[in-house]
C-alpha cells in the first residue's frame, strides 16, 4: 500500500529500498512529518538542476577536506619518519659485535634447577 502511494507521488522504485534513512534527515532514527514531507518532495521526479549543483559542491567540499586530511597525514607520517631514522642512527654506534655479546653472556651465571 504504501509503496503504491510513493509510485503515485513519482517516487522511483531505487529510492524506496533505503527510504527511511533517505527521510530521517537529522539520524534521529524516527521521520516526522516535516521530514516526511520534505524528503518526498524531494525524492519526486527526476533531479533538478540545482539538486545536481548542491551535490556537486558537497562533494568538491569533501574532496578539499580528504586533500587536507591526507596532506595532514602524510606530513605526520614524514616526521615520524625522521625521528624513528634518528632514533635507529643514534643506536647503530652502540651495537655490540656477535663476539661481545658472547662475552657478556659467558660472563653471567645461569642457575639451572
Amino acid at each position: 500500500r504504501f509503496s503504491e502511494v510513493l509510485a503515485d507521488l513519482d517516487v522511483a522504485d531505487e529510492n524506496q529500498v533505503d527510504l527511511f534513512e533517505t527521510l530521517d534527515f537529522d539520524g534521529s532514527g524516527e521521520i516526522d512529518l516535516q521530514e516526511l514531507i520534505l524528503g518526498i518532495s524531494k525524492l519526486r521526479g527526476d533531479a533538478r538542476r540545482a539538486d545536481i549543483v548542491g551535490i556537486s559542491l558537497m562533494m568538491r567540499s569533501m574532496q578539499h577536506a580528504l586533500q587536507d586530511f591526507e596532506a595532514r597525514v602524510i606530513a605526520s607520517l614524514q616526521i615520524q619518519d625522521k625521528r624513528l631514522r634518528a632514533m635507529t642512527s643514534g643506536r647503530s654506534s652502540s651495537k655490540m659485535s656477535t663476539g661481545e655479546f658472547e662475552e657478556r653472556l659467558s660472563g653471567l651465571s645461569i642457575v639451572s634447577e
